[in-house]
């Protein structure tokens, strides 16, 4: 699709024309898969390859819906029921119609250069963390959101983005709630561009699931990285074949072979010291996942200055750390919480009981218009729980993990009961009933020489020297057995001071000791 630009450049560059090739676009259909019931959407049609490929794949007419801004009708129009000369933004505002599968290639041109009324049609686009798409954004991410919103309960999507998916500010917001928002996720990305008019690699975002009701539990995320376009391709025909994930007996019977793989990628990295016949991974000793999804962080996450000044009752709110500066060493006590509430942090998540919605300071904050700092109760978060103010907490904290920071993931141990994180942080809880010595030893393995060596593999790293780790990065990890336990926690305090402090070596020097 192109997208007209201002009048003082009339000229789309070519890296805002990217047409999809048909293998790609059969590749991505079949990861999607049809049902007789499927209705899809096409949002930015352009030369209609995908409607070529659903065609090919069996889907009538009937079942398609396609638009796209150029007026000039193809050929293949005919393959869909397709609105020519139509802004999809602007429709998708307004038109009654949800699918169960939208697929596109968008267009990629940022938001101040397209015409003015497309603009204006993307900035009214709400993103599903409950703000708008903002101006400093580009189109892809206003057609991501908007088509999100058309989705149906268990609805699916399959987008071709630009590698800015993987590092946009401007698209933070939904790369982390993407997970929470559906059931399986998967980012296929090749380093290498899929189109001649690209300078850099491309992503195609699988997204399966959508979720009737929020949830503050991640769903399955995978990320594969690959060379080439053809890799990609290859990557989601395999996909296409797991559409339907394993699970009860048949998962059980694939344990094997999942181990097996396991057991090969730490021979590949020389890593030949498995303890058991069984190799594990972390996630087999610890879940990570997102801290809590307010939906509205402005209004729910509050300083201490402005607890005060509004009189909320402390029982009514939940001590929180939501930053990668809160998580500064390997541990996090009442102390460096106060510390941090002190210096005027968001140190504190609104969350009161249903018996304290009738305190007149709670009643008062609560009922506050949103343009008076009130809550965006339109948010796909806020408004898909009941009561709408009580944000779904997790369960059982034992351990934070900030996905960026500059030397890679480690745990930060709670020492603080009550403690709390959001969704910007990750929450870690051990899978079984371990001593503090006993999980500090675990977690020692995240410090070690081996572990940066495959987290070097995971990480996606930025201009300004940051790592971004996602949850899956690190629970797929395989991961050792630890020799011994005792004394474990001292050591992993002192092995993280000198991660912190630049001493990386000899961190990884103490954290290999608890594996010899």
């Amino acid at each position: 699709m192109m997208l007209p630009v201002q009048r003082k450049e009339r000229d789309a560059p070519p890296s805002c024309k990217v047409y999809t090739p048909r293998p790609l676009a059969d590749a991505i259909v079949r990861a999607l898969g049809d049902t007789p019931s499927d209705e899809w959407l096409e949002p930015s049609v352009g030369g209609c390859v995908f409607l070529q490929s659903l065609a090919a794949f069996g889907v009538p007419r009937a079942r398609i819906r396609a638009l796209d801004l150029d007026p000039l009708r193809h050929g293949f129009d005919r393959l869909a029921r397709t609105l020519r000369g139509r802004d999809f933004l602007e429709w998708s505002c307004s038109t009654v119609e949800r699918f169960s599968k939208v697929l596109a290639n968008p267009p990629y041109i940022a938001l101040n250069r397209v015409d003015a009324d497309v603009r204006k049609a993307a900035l009214k686009i709400q993103l599903p963390s409950g703000s708008k798409v903002p101006l400093r954004a580009n189109c892809w991410l206003a057609f991501l959101s908007a088509s999100t919103n058309l989705l149906r309960p268990s609805g699916s999507l399959g987008f071709v983005l630009p590698a800015a998916w993987l590092y946009a500010d401007y698209a933070a917001s939904l790369r982390q709630e993407i997970a929470t928002l559906f059931a399986d996720v998967e980012v296929h990305h090749s380093r290498r561009p899929l189109f001649s008019s690209v300078q850099e690699g491309s992503v195609v975002l699988l997204a399966r699931g959508l979720r009737a009701n929020a949830s503050p539990v991640a769903g399955h995320f995978r990320q594969c990285h690959y060379e080439t376009s053809e890799e990609l391709i290859r990557g989601l025909e395999r996909s296409g074949e797991r559409t339907v994930r394993p699970s009860g007996a048949e998962a059980e019977a694939m344990a094997p072979a999942e181990n097996a793989r396991a057991k090969q990628e730490l021979r590949v990295l020389g890593l030949t010291k498995v303890v058991d016949d069984r190799a594990e991974r972390v996630r087999d000793v610890m879940t990570i996942r997102l801290g809590a999804v307010t939906g509205d962080a402005s209004y729910f996450l509050l300083t201490e200055n402005e607890r005060e000044a509004r009189e909320i009752p402390k029982g009514a709110l939940v001590p929180v750390v939501c930053r990668a500066h809160h998580l500064t060493s390997g541990k996090v006590s009442e102390e460096d919480w106060n510390l941090l509430r002190d210096a005027g942090e968001k140190a504190w998540l609104f969350r009161p009981t249903t018996s304290d919605s009738h305190l007149p300071a709670v009643k008062a904050y609560l009922g506050l218009r949103r343009n008076n700092g009130g809550c965006n109760r339109s948010a796909y978060k806020v408004r898909s729980r009941e009561p709408w103010y009580q944000t779904p907490m997790p369960d059982v904290v034992d351990a934070f993990i900030s996905g960026m920071s500059s030397w890679g993931p480690w745990l930060v141990f709670r020492e603080m009961p009550g403690l709390s994180a959001t969704n910007t942080l990750y929450v870690v809880r051990f899978a079984g009933a371990f001593s503090m010595d006993e999980r500090a030893a675990w977690a020692m393995w995240l410090l070690t020489t081996d572990a940066r060596r495959l987290l070097a593999e995971r990480g996606r790293r930025y201009a300004d020297g940051l790592v971004k780790f996602e949850p899956g990065d690190v629970a797929n990890m395989p991961i050792r057995r630890p020799s011994q336990t005792h004394g474990a926690y001292a050591a992993y305090q002192r092995a993280v001071r000198l991660l912190t402090a630049g001493e990386g070596l000899r961190s990884q020097a103490i954290a290999d000791e608890w594996f010899c």
